[in-house]
């Protein structure tokens, strides 16, 4: 069986699609170029930002029992020897 027979009908004005694509990018290079740099210059920030929440934000503190992490801090300005407690 070939391989054209195997594929699905919804599959295949992709692959003509793409095929049309690909040559219409190499007939202007130009063009093709700045498709490219393009998608680098907005996938590359893009992965560089979720990478940074997903580390920040989205995962748990590398802890045990991180919920019970609390933060302490002097107060400028007030009474001598104040500190603040507040929870992570």
């Amino acid at each position: 069986m070939s391989i054209r027979k195997s594929l699905s009908p919804l599959t295949r004005p992709s692959r003509a699609d793409l095929r049309y694509a690909v040559r219409t990018l190499c007939t202007r290079p130009a063009f093709a170029v700045s498709v490219v740099m393009t998608l680098a210059l907005a996938m590359g920030p893009t992965t560089a930002i979720f990478s940074a929440v997903d580390a920040l934000l989205l995962r748990s503190l590398p802890f045990p029992r991180a919920g019970q992490l609390v933060r302490v801090e002097s107060v400028r300005g007030g009474q001598p020897g104040s500190l603040v407690v507040s929870a992570i």
